[in-house]
């Protein structure tokens, strides 16, 4: 005969300890969350399982500050969500089966596209503040992205189409850093149908307003500018 204890959640400062259901044959799971105030310090999650009467479990750690970027079957254009201490393309890309990468080129306007099958690649590692196009040889997967938040930023911004990324874990509206005054469109990608999407602030329904975490944009610009983050202004 198995007893149960309820969910509880119990905040002592910045302790956080949540407890799930517990059975005398089997844990089911168990959580413990550290964050100790600051935002980007020490942050992890313990996940424990098992099912031995004797009380012998597996135990394995889970870092909060890990974010996963979305790939599916054909092109994605993708945004890191994370800023990594190992940024080139073998490590961000580690375990993926992929065929290209695509990364705009303000200057050029026009892409430059990096195969893993190169001699001279046009660029050899991934930033939070650029969008990629990346294109699958495998079936849908994600990139696990892992590293400290970003902080607010500014993206230089030229005349015409640009690549900037949107470098965090969360999803916010466009309207919070599109300036409809200086900024023509921003497009993203439709991963289902394999097109771009445009938003318009001269349109009477616009197709999108947001923007998920991971996901990658392309921003025209009435002239050279900066597309400005307050992270504290996104997230509210």
């Amino acid at each position: 005969m198995s007893s149960r204890r309820p969910v509880s959640n119990r905040t002592v400062g910045a302790l956080v300890v949540l407890f799930a259901t517990v059975t005398v044959l089997q844990v089911t799971v168990f959580v413990l969350s550290f964050n100790l105030g600051a935002e980007d310090g020490p942050q992890v999650t313990g996940h424990a399982t098992g099912t031995s009467p004797a009380g012998i479990v597996g135990f394995f750690w889970i870092p909060i500050n890990t974010c996963e970027v979305p790939l599916t079957t054909g092109w994605s254009l993708v945004s890191l969500c994370r800023n990594t201490s190992n940024t080139s393309i073998g490590s961000v890309m580690s375990g993926i089966d992929y065929r290209f990468i695509m990364r705009w080129n303000d200057q050029t306007q026009s892409f430059d596209v990096y195969s893993p099958l190169a001699a001279s690649p046009p660029f050899t590692t991934m930033e939070f503040n650029t969008s990629y196009f990346v294109n699958l040889n495998s079936a849908d997967t994600q990139i696990m992205m892992t590293g400290i938040e970003v902080p607010d930023i500014n993206i230089s911004m030229v005349q015409g189409w640009n690549g900037p990324g949107y470098p965090y874990y969360f999803n916010t509206t466009i309207l919070k850093y599109f300036n409809a005054t200086r900024h023509r469109y921003l497009m993203k990608w439709n991963a289902s149908s394999q097109e771009f999407v445009i938003y318009s602030p001269r349109a009477a329904v616009p197709t999108f307003i947001n923007i998920s975490a991971g996901e990658g944009q392309m921003v025209n610009s009435y002239a050279v500018d900066q597309l400005s983050y307050n992270k504290t202004y996104l997230k509210g």
